[in-house]
């Protein structure tokens, strides 16, 4: 995995994702490479001194029809998504979806930006766009004025408990 992992920003951040989450996510767009893919966002809120986050602990990828500049989820997926990833995760909630932009970097598009307007309008949702091709991911938020902006974010590892 060659993507920089180098978080942007400084603390506190906005996002903050499980980097085997974001591996898979990664392997995900790289596989189904030339075509575009897209997928949810698992995770919870979180308030800190005021502040709100995200963080993001699963994902799950979407039947789709794709091609190598667009992509849309193939008919009757978001209720076999709903179905089998929120029936796993009880307690968590959708905070966002991902997809891919192969070689054309990391932004939204007016269609992307309709999409998350529509779907993901809350001050929690994000929006991650990975280029596997250019090896690039970025996070991104709505703005009140109707815009977008690129999100701070921070890769964690769930701390593994020792056996003795």
């Amino acid at each position: 995995m060659n993507y920089s992992l180098e978080e942007k920003f400084s603390e506190p951040y906005e996002v903050y994702i499980e980097y085997n989450t974001l591996k898979k996510i990664i392997f995900h767009t790289c596989h189904d490479f030339p075509f575009e893919t897209m997928g949810f966002l698992i995770g919870d809120v979180f308030r800190w001194n005021d502040r709100e986050y995200t963080e993001i602990i699963d994902y799950g990828p979407v039947k789709s029809v794709a091609t190598i500049s667009r992509v849309i989820p193939a008919e009757g997926a978001l209720g076999k998504f709903v179905g089998k990833y929120l029936h796993k995760f009880k307690n968590k909630i959708l905070v966002g979806w991902y997809h891919s932009h192969p070689n054309y970097g990391c932004f939204l598009s007016e269609i992307d930006l309709d999409s998350q307007r529509r779907y993901f309008p809350q001050a929690y949702h994000v929006a991650l766009v990975v280029d596997p091709v250019r090896k690039e991911f970025s996070f991104f938020k709505l703005e009140k004025e109707g815009g977008y902006r690129e999100a701070s974010y921070k890769v964690f590892r769930h701390a593994r408990s020792r056996k003795r």
